[in-house]
């Protein structure tokens, strides 16, 4: 059961990277947004398997919510069979002059089967389930940006 003194945060942002920055003004900055991995395939008599090396920064930006939360974060397949859990869940804490929480994480894992795979934060005793999709493809596609100002 919830506590009614908490307030539940709402989702700013989820997203993989490979870098962060803050400027001085506290705006943040992401470099090089990951939203798929390349499936190498090696030469058969080689005896390397297939694999995509699944590599950055999670991040999760959280606005809004008031007290104390923990998050427990998988990653599963697009069949939600859970390939990894991070050992320790993420603790943040929110208000008393704190209106928002950066949650960040190193990823670094081997997939060896193209599809669609999702990290899954899930906050406890809230219902907010968060997911961060990405896909593993022999062939990376660009994808556009679109709107006014990425003429």
């Amino acid at each position: 059961m919830t506590d009614p003194m908490t307030i539940d945060p709402e989702v700013w942002f989820a997203l993989i990277c490979e870098g962060v920055q803050r400027d001085s003004q506290g705006r943040i900055s992401f470099t090089n947004v990951v939203s798929q991995f390349r499936l190498q395939k090696p030469p058969d008599d080689s005896g390397v398997p297939p694999h995509a090396h699944v590599r950055g920064l999670l991040m999760v930006g959280l606005i809004g919510g008031f007290g104390d939360f923990v998050a427990d974060v998988t990653l599963e397949t697009a069949d939600d069979v859970e390939l990894w859990r991070l050992p320790e869940p993420w603790k943040f804490s929110m208000g008393g002059g704190v209106n928002g929480s950066v949650l960040t994480g190193q990823i670094d894992q081997w997939l060896t089967e193209p599809g669609t795979y999702r990290f899954w934060i899930r906050v406890r005793g809230l219902g907010l389930e968060l997911p961060v999709r990405f896909e593993v493809a022999e062939q990376i596609d660009s994808i556009p940006v679109e709107g006014p100002e990425s003429q």
